[in-house]
């Protein structure tokens, strides 16, 4: 397991930015997770922006990205929703290291 490194996700020049409290309504299929905003005005420093990016699993390349502010772990879907680049990024709560992945 790797230690966390601080992180800033940037598309172009558009940083991710989480808002805590700002959550896909209900009825909507990622009702309770936080939605992932991609700003301009954003800085890298802002603590909206800031994941913190580690390799829990030893051997696995995947990473995992968690959300300083929201202690929630951002999640990409390009299938469902391929024509809305805020709506193919989400931040899901509740997920630890042991159940992230699916494990």
């Amino acid at each position: 397991m790797s230690e966390p490194v601080r992180y800033a996700f940037r598309l172009g020049q558009f940083f991710a930015s989480i808002k805590p409290g700002d959550v896909f309504p209900k009825g909507h299929p990622l009702a309770g997770w936080h939605r992932v905003h991609f700003k301009r005005e954003s800085l890298r420093t802002d603590p909206e922006c800031e994941l913190l990016v580690s390799q829990p699993r030893a051997g696995d390349p995947k990473l995992l990205l968690r959300h300083s502010l929201t202690d929630t772990v951002m999640s990409a879907d390009a299938t469902e929703h391929s024509g809305n680049i805020e709506e193919e990024f989400s931040s899901k709560p509740g997920v630890t290291d042991e159940t992230w992945g699916g494990a």
